[in-house]
């Protein structure tokens, strides 16, 4: 909420970083209490259901859900602290 940010660093903007939801009566009293806070920028957040290109997960070989390999279970096995 706005009250946990009241002071911003001086000569910069207070942003209010503001998650969509469904609820529109919600976000407009975000919106309102926001403004009267003084905050001067808005930052929507909103989530998606399609994963970023994360080029050094492509290098790593890193999946979503994860794809084991023989070796990988192996080591997974020996060392079961991990």
């Amino acid at each position: 909420p706005a009250e946990e940010s009241r002071v911003s660093p001086p000569g910069q903007p207070k942003l209010f970083q503001l998650y969509v939801w469904k609820d529109r009566g919600l976000v407009r009293d975000m919106l309102a209490q926001a403004r009267e806070e003084g905050f001067h920028a808005l930052a929507l957040t909103a989530d998606l259901t399609w994963y970023g290109n994360r080029e050094r997960d492509v290098r790593n070989g890193f999946t979503v859900p994860p794809a084991y390999t023989v070796r990988q279970t192996i080591e997974a096995i020996k060392r079961p602290a991990w």
